[in-house]
């Protein structure tokens, strides 16, 4: 399923949430089993797909709308390198001076692949290896939606070494496992609501961010437990639910 990233004016991003429809019995497997991408690009669009948004925004020129998108917004952009101090900095700068601008970089390499774009977006991953993973989520200015997408994009350009998507997979395998905030402990019980059966966080548009980073991060990591964590039909495992109370601190 894709849901529109609001964030990102030109293109549809395939966020996965979970649902909370399953119970804690429910099968493992029922749908397949998903996997950690291994035949890159694949996470957003896999090549064919790229190749035919190539043919309509440079060949073709239509629809005009997606053109004008993509000369806006996308065209030229140069990934930017987190800064060392990445943390102190509001999840609004975050997300506007660097998660923002790099997905926008991303697109615009997937359309018009550059060797100094492709080196822009490996300095800037290479730069978020080097920070404290928080989880990409909403702690963290989103940026596990522009990591995720640049990695996946830059995969295969001879920029990248051998090594540097080993570091990278490590970094989103560390990443994957910040916001495993699925629980049996309740705490006190002040922060939940009572939704489908389940018990869900006070805050679920946050907890949905977080879910969706790490998402992303489990198929870019390599891992398979990574992914059967958050992907298996049986999710979402015992409850929903996360240790301390709306105030603590729950990382």
């Amino acid at each position: 399923m894709r849901k529109t990233y609001k964030v990102i004016p030109l293109f549809v991003l395939s966020v996965l949430c979970a649902s909370t429809a399953f119970a804690a019995s429910s099968p493992t497997g029922l749908w397949g089993t998903p996997t950690p991408i291994s035949n890159h690009p694949n996470l957003f669009w896999n090549q064919s797909e790229i190749n035919q948004l190539r043919q309509m925004i440079l060949v073709d020129q239509s629809p005009q709308h997606l053109v004008d998108a993509y000369n806006t917004h996308h065209k030229g952009k140069m990934a930017v390198t987190p800064p060392g101090n990445y943390h102190s900095l509001t999840t609004a700068q975050q997300n506007q001076n660097y998660s923002q601008p790099n997905v926008a970089a991303a697109i615009s390499y997937m359309i018009e692949p550059t060797t100094a774009k492709a080196q822009a977006i490996k300095n800037a991953l290479l730069a978020y290896d080097g920070l404290v993973v928080k989880g990409g989520g909403i702690e963290d200015g989103y940026s596990a939606f522009a990591t995720t997408l640049m990695y996946d994009l830059v995969y295969n350009d001879p920029v990248m070494s051998a090594a540097d998507k080993s570091a990278m997979r490590a970094h989103f395998n560390q990443a994957a496992g910040i916001n495993n905030f699925l629980d049996n402990d309740d705490g006190d019980g002040k922060i939940f609501n009572k939704e489908g059966g389940k018990r869900v966080e006070g805050y679920i548009n946050f907890w949905t961010l977080r879910a969706s980073a790490s998402v992303l991060y489990a198929l870019c990591s390599g891992n398979q437990s990574r992914v059967n964590f958050w992907l298996d039909s049986g999710w979402p495992h015992d409850d929903f639910v996360v240790d301390g109370n709306e105030t603590g601190n729950r990382f």
